[in-house]
């Protein structure tokens, strides 16, 4: 964890086959990182892990990685140059407000990361799903914690999630807790 915070000169990182978890934070505010070699050892890239890598605008998820923590990638070039559903390379990783009517992960997806469309009024967060429909394609193998979470308190009432039909494909082989 915050291994190479604000590293500001960092341009390219190539990782050994022995690493098997980027934590959480670990280039996070890296401004000049354009670059980044993951290994097919890694299983787990941290919440915030390139967070702020404002030159970041690609990345090849290993097919071996089966979690990505929360707001893995905001801020930098790849969820900067997208609108809706963002996608680090075969994974989704965050939502801008734009999502419209039905919510549909496109095919080939492999995973959701957690936090994805998550909205919680007491945290402060600010996604908030304007979609009630959501299909998740059979591609999908994995859904982080959260990913899908909505809570809005309110003194004396709550609201929870808008979402009323989950069409989810069979092939997936985790959920994170509080997923739904």
């Amino acid at each position: 964890e915050n291994a190479f915070v604000n590293c500001s000169s960092l341009t390219n990182v190539e990782l050994g086959n022995s690493v098997t978890t980027i934590g959480d934070c670990a280039f996070e505010g890296c401004s000049s990182l354009t670059e980044i070699t993951l290994p097919n050892s890694l299983t787990t890239i941290g919440s915030f892990a390139f967070y702020g890598c404002s030159e970041l605008d690609s990345v090849d998820i290993p097919p071996t990685v089966t979690e990505i923590g929360m707001r893995a990638f905001r801020d930098s070039k790849i969820y900067e140059d997208q609108h809706g559903i963002v996608y680090a390379g075969n994974w989704v990783v965050d939502c801008k407000n734009d999502v419209p009517g039905d919510c549909v992960i496109k095919d080939g997806t492999v995973g959701i990361a957690s936090y994805t469309f998550s909205h919680d009024n007491v945290a402060g967060t600010e996604i908030e799903p304007p979609f009630t429909n959501l299909v998740i394609p059979n591609s999908v193998l994995y859904i982080g914690a959260e990913a899908f979470y909505y809570t809005d308190w309110e003194p004396g009432h709550a609201t929870f999630s808008p979402i009323k039909t989950i069409v989810i494909g069979e092939s997936v082989k985790s959920i994170g807790s509080h997923a739904f």
